[in-house]
């Protein structure tokens, strides 16, 4: 009966009650304290494995700032690569080191040597840098003004329309491209500059500058609106605006379109009026087959206007809160930019011109011309001679590229007279007007 014994007899008891006692004594039981020293092993062995971790991390740091005061990158120009050189050997090589391979995988990490710079040297590479900056942001400025983002409706998609050739294409411009590799990915650094990535919708602003002009002299007149000498006025024949008296009872809209809400705007001849008389030698234009045209009858010259194109002023605050920004003026001025004047030189033989106006007050219409002749000479023109000719009761209307920049305005023609085939070149209207001195007027 040994086993029955040492499982419920007296000697079982006192082993069991000795493993209770063990058990309530606590740091006496040899397990207990075996797991103690294990825990103690563990955290042990976790520090030294973080700190050699760290003294791993030390260690390539250091490592690297060595490798940045021996090695140095040059950029060869005839190659056209790059080339590193250790400083304590001069020994050049084309392909990375093996160490700096393993401790500066990153190109942008390698040193590209310091160079001590004088004061004024480094203000000259400062005024570069500031220079290639103006550069970059004057030659997308010139593409915006050479382009036009375009929707097609029947394809539902933008195009980019190039105004001096006429080329079309679904791709941005150059310099408005997307870099490489970053195609239909946006960082969030490049979501506040998108715009700047992009043409706007084109607004046809140059459009809008043409307004509807009634007057006693002509109730179906035209004119564009722009500033001239920083005065804020409307141009037009001389007909329409034939002296302060009849621009003070004038009538002049804006806006006047199918789809757009019209708005009248006051003028302010009391504030500037110029009547603008060109000389009468350049007055008459030839036909293009060489006809001779027949010498104007006396009775004709009498209704002929005493001026033949006239500057207004507007009453700016009026037109700021009519117009708002729905309606940008032109500048009058031979700047050869969008929404000012193009100079001559620009222009070719077929160049594309869109004439807007209100012809007989009807609302705005576009006719679309090519550029057949400059009268009487391509090195200073006064006129511009289309290859058809445009609707009667067009005095006033502005003959635009299709960039958006100003070329010239159509004289008055009598109801009786054929439709006009050319109109005046802006030049010389805006040099005669320049003569006026019209600052001195203002006071």
């Amino acid at each position: 009966m040994r086993g029955a014994g040492r499982r419920g007899g007296r000697g079982g008891g006192s082993g069991n009650n000795g493993r209770r006692r063990t058990a309530a004594g606590g740091p006496s039981d040899p397990k207990t304290s075996l797991v103690d020293e294990w825990r103690a092993h563990e955290e042990d062995c976790a520090a030294r494995v973080l700190q050699n971790v760290f003294r791993a991390f030390l260690s390539r740091q250091h490592m690297a700032r060595l490798l940045l005061s021996v090695y140095e990158k040059h950029y060869d120009p005839i190659r056209k690569q790059h080339y590193y050189v250790n400083t304590l050997t001069d020994v050049s090589t084309w392909e990375k080191p093996l160490l700096l391979v393993r401790f500066l995988p990153g190109d942008r990490d390698i040193a590209r040597g310091r160079v001590d710079l004088s004061p004024k040297e480094a203000a000259q590479r400062i005024q570069r840098v500031v220079r290639a900056f103006l550069a970059q942001k004057t030659i997308r400025q010139l593409v915006r003004e050479n382009y036009m983002k375009l929707f097609d409706p029947d394809n539902r998609v933008f195009y980019y329309l190039n105004t001096r050739t006429g080329e079309r294409s679904e791709q941005k411009p150059p310099f408005f491209r997307p870099r490489p590799g970053t195609a239909g990915t946006m960082s969030k650094r490049a979501k506040p500059h998108d715009d700047d990535d992009d043409l706007e919708i084109e607004s046809f602003y140059f459009r809008k500058a043409v307004c509807k002009i009634s007057s006693e002299g002509n109730p179906y007149g035209s004119g564009i609106i722009g500033r001239f000498c920083g005065i804020l006025c409307v141009l037009t024949d001389g007909k329409t605006l034939a002296d302060e008296i009849m621009a003070r009872s004038a009538q002049v809209t804006c806006n006047y379109a199918d789809e757009r809400v019209a708005f009248p705007i006051l003028l302010a001849a009391d504030t500037f009026f110029a009547g603008i008389k060109m000389p009468e030698d350049s007055a008459r234009l030839q036909p293009l087959n060489g006809a001779t045209i027949q010498p104007q009858s006396l009775t004709k010259k009498a209704h002929q206007p005493h001026f033949d194109f006239a500057l207004c002023a507007l009453n700016e605050d009026q037109f700021v809160i009519a117009a708002g920004d729905n309606v940008r003026p032109l500048r009058f001025e031979m700047n050869d930019r969008k929404l000012g004047c193009a100079e001559s030189e620009s222009l070719r033989m077929g160049e594309h011109l869109e004439i807007v106006g209100h012809p007989h007050g009807k609302p705005q219409a576009l006719y679309q011309r090519q550029l057949a002749r400059l009268a009487p000479n391509s090195i200073n023109p006064q006129h511009l001679q289309y290859d058809r000719v445009t609707e009667t009761g067009s005095a006033g209307c502005g003959v635009f590229t299709r960039g958006g920049k100003l070329l010239g305005i159509q004289q008055f023609s009598g109801p009786k007279e054929p439709p006009p085939l050319s109109c005046w070149y802006i030049k010389p209207i805006l040099n005669t007007a320049l003569t006026l001195h019209p600052r001195s007027r203002l006071y």
